[in-house]
C-alpha cells in the first residue's frame, strides 16, 4: 500500500505539470499582440509594426493599420491544443483576396505552432516563417 501511495505522490505532480502547461499557454495568448517581425527559413527578416492579432475566449481578430490611418479588421475564431493554434477567419470573397496583403495569412484556415511565449513576447511558427509578437 505504501508503494502505491508513493507512486501516486510522484505521478500526480507530473500529470498536473502537463495540464498546467496547456492552461498557461491558454492564459498567456489572451490579449492583443503586435507583430514586430517575421523571420524566414532563408534568414531574411521583415520588420513591421502595423499588424495586430487579438485572442479572447475563442474569438480572434487581426487588424492591419494602413498608412492612410484607416484600418482593416478580420474576425474569426481560434482554438489551442498541444501548443498549436488553429485560426479560422470569417471572410467574404473580397476579403479572401485581401487576406495575405493585410495580415500575412495565406488562407482563412491556418495553423500556428507556439515556438515561445512569455508575458510580453510570443513567437509563432507559420509554414516557413516565425512571427515575433510583443504584448500590446
Amino acid at each position: 500500500m505504501r508503494r502505491v501511495y508513493l507512486c501516486f505522490l510522484i505521478v500526480l505532480p507530473v500529470l498536473l505539470g502537463f495540464s498546467s502547461c496547456q492552461k498557461d499557454e491558454e492564459d498567456m495568448i489572451v490579449g492583443k499582440w503586435q507583430l514586430r517581425e517575421i523571420k524566414y527559413e532563408d534568414d531574411s527578416v521583415r520588420s513591421m509594426d502595423s499588424i495586430f492579432y487579438n485572442f479572447q475566449k475563442g474569438t480572434f481578430s487581426a487588424i492591419r493599420l494602413r498608412k492612410s490611418g484607416e484600418y482593416k479588421t478580420f474576425f474569426g475564431s481560434y482554438s489551442l491544443k498541444n501548443s498549436e493554434i488553429s485560426i479560422s477567419l470569417y471572410l467574404d470573397e473580397i476579403e479572401k483576396n485581401e487576406l495575405y496583403e493585410d495580415v500575412l495569412l495565406k488562407n482563412a484556415d491556418c495553423q500556428f505552432v507556439i515556438d515561445g511565449i512569455s508575458s510580453s513576447d510570443m513567437t509563432l511558427k507559420y509554414e516557413d516563417a516565425w512571427f515575433n509578437f510583443r504584448k500590446y
